[in-house]
């Protein structure tokens, strides 16, 4: 500036403070070399200090010569794909606002724009509501803070970040907490980076996804670093607390419920909250395990045919369903140690049965597959007990009566029943027993079937009957014993020997008797006194006169046993 320009302005800006104008300048020359000069009005001024353009130019600050701040007049200019912005009056503060200008902006994107040094005009991610704001430009990426108008009175405070288009999307907002700096700290609030509390990364062109807690510390992590947020809500650690819980009306219809993820933690899916159907798999859909028809209060599952489950990951009738195993044999197998946990048995049913024709807390069914014979030996219910060590029942029924309106009922503790309905059957049994040994055992008492009556008017241990039929079978025996072992001694009282029946008491017979063989009395001394030893038993029986021939009635006795002619 020459120095007749400095003389003017001088005496303008002295009279401007006594006359109310624009301004003054304490030193009529352009060196400042002393503390005291400055420009603007001194204390006896009574107006503003006004710095202005009379006309529509900006005005340039300096400072080191270098351009740093310039205030906008009137004017408007495109910014990225936004023609005709209106920035009337924008500020521009960078360290050097004339490189700004070099990299292509036309002038501050908002109210206020900070602008680096250097890669500072990136003007893609603009958008035109940036306006009453502060604009933030460098390392060739943009951000925006404050205003979004929409309509009159509607207002969002926007708190803006983005990229580069055509960038790999890396570009985050994080929130970060900074204490004293401590040189040997490399995460945390003491270090260099600081404590992050959270981050938002865009995934992609249409979701951003949020994390919790120090990422850029999970990323130092060893072995495994987390990288970036993977779900829209990730949490890096810590847990999730509700402290004022609801209290508005259970929604009992719905059943999709939160579940964690907790395969292996070198697993991308670990901790990954996901939904699925309490009780396990109810509803439809992919999670098809179990099905839930509320309107029969009804679950099920696998009741499709084979093949033609929708989807084909739901189970159809050829699943098979376990319970502590991944052994299967059977369509439900269930397996138990008490080693594990003591309990009193694997399955337990307890049935409340109400006024009806039946009332069954167990039911079991076998039939052949359609188009098959079936398996050759099907077994309705089957019980194995293994090395009891007291006593033990494979098959235990125990039946309570109560019989007031029904006093002419049968009640059975046990009752089988065997019915021939197609072909021919060999042998059929109603209630079979079968006592073995094997090499290692020994048994002192062994009882194929017993029976015990301990109370009743008349009490039978063991009743058998055979009723009348329309046809008379080959041969009928209400109680039949067989016992094909022979000892040479059959002529004992029964401390040896093999009987097809043994009776141990008084036996009585209503109709007739056959025995087809010699029929073997002892006498009992138990009903006579002076018993002696017998000498000449032929000499007692002469006075019988006992026939010295006889023979079988054959045409009166129908029985096979007794075969025709004399017999001595």
């Amino acid at each position: 500036m020459k120095q007749k320009n400095i003389k003017v302005w001088a005496l303008a800006g002295l009279l401007g403070c006594a006359m109310n104008l624009s301004g003054q300048v304490t030193q009529p020359n352009n060196y400042v070399t002393t503390l005291p000069p400055y420009v603007g009005c001194d204390i006896n001024s009574n107006q503003p200090l006004r710095i202005k353009t009379e006309a529509d130019y900006p005005i340039h600050m300096y400072t080191d010569a270098v351009k740093r701040i310039q205030l906008l007049g009137t004017g408007s200019y495109t910014i990225g794909s936004f023609a005709t912005q209106v920035k009337d009056d924008s500020l521009l503060l960078s360290p050097d606002a004339d490189l700004f200008y070099a990299a292509g902006a036309l002038g501050p994107y908002s109210l206020l724009h900070l602008a680096a040094a250097d890669n500072t005009a990136q003007q893609a991610s603009y958008r035109a509501w940036m306006k009453t704001g502060i604009a933030f430009t460098g390392n060739a990426d943009q951000g925006y803070v404050g205003q979004k108008a929409e309509e009159l009175d509607y207002t969002d405070m926007v708190l803006h970040w983005s990229d580069n288009p055509g960038k790999t999307l890396k570009d985050r907002l994080r929130f970060i907490f900074t204490s004293g700096f401590d040189s040997t700290a490399t995460t945390g609030a003491s270090s260099a980076e600081g404590l992050e509390g959270m981050r938002l990364f865009p995934l992609n062109n249409d979701e951003v996804n949020v994390g919790l807690g120090d990422f850029y510390a999970g990323n130092t992590a060893v072995p495994m670093p987390v990288v970036e947020p993977t779900e829209r809500l990730d949490i890096l650690n810590g847990r999730v607390r509700v402290r004022d819980l609801p209290t508005d009306p259970e929604a009992n219809t719905l059943n999709k419920y939160l579940v964690v993820d907790d395969v292996d933690p070198s697993n991308p899916e670990y901790g990954v909250v996901k939904w699925r159907n309490l009780p396990t798999g109810t509803g439809s859909g992919s999670d098809c395990d179990w099905i839930m028809d509320s309107s029969q209060k009804l679950m099920r599952s696998g009741s499709a045919a084979v093949g033609m489950a929708n989807p084909p990951s739901c189970p159809d009738r050829s699943w098979l369903y376990g319970v502590g195993t991944t052994n299967f044999n059977y369509k439900m197998q269930v397996y138990h140690d008490d080693l594990d946990r003591n309990v009193n048995g694997g399955i337990d049913v307890q049935y409340k049965a109400d006024a009806g024709q039946y009332g069954i807390g167990i039911h079991s069914s076998i039939t052949p597959s359609a188009g098959t014979t079936g398996p050759s030996d099907m077994v309705g219910v089957r019980g194995i007990v293994a090395l009891a060590p007291v006593s033990g029942s494979a098959l235990h029924g125990d039946l309570t009566a109560n019989p007031s309106s029904f006093p002419t009922g049968d009640f059975h503790g046990v009752w089988g029943r065997m019915r021939a309905e197609e072909g021919s059957v060999s042998r059929g049994f109603g209630v079979r027993g079968d006592v073995t040994a094997d090499v290692q055992g020994d048994l002192t008492q062994a009882f194929g079937v017993y029976g015990s009556a301990n109370d009743g008017i008349n009490r039978y241990g063991v009743y058998g009957m055979v009723p009348a039929a329309a046809v008379a079978p080959a041969f009928r025996a209400g109680v039949y014993g067989n016992s094909p072992v022979i000892y040479a001694d059959t002529n004992t009282t029964g401390a040896v020997g093999s009987w097809a029946g043994y009776f141990q008491g008084m036996v009585r017979i209503s109709s007739n008797a056959y025995v087809n063989g010699n029929v073997l009395v002892t006498s009992d001394a138990s009903l006579k006194t002076n018993v002696e030893d017998i000498t000449n038993a032929r000499e007692l029986m002469q006075p019988c006169n006992p026939s010295p021939t006889s023979s079988f009635r054959s045409n009166t006795r129908t029985c096979k046993c007794l075969p025709a002619g004399n017999w001595a």
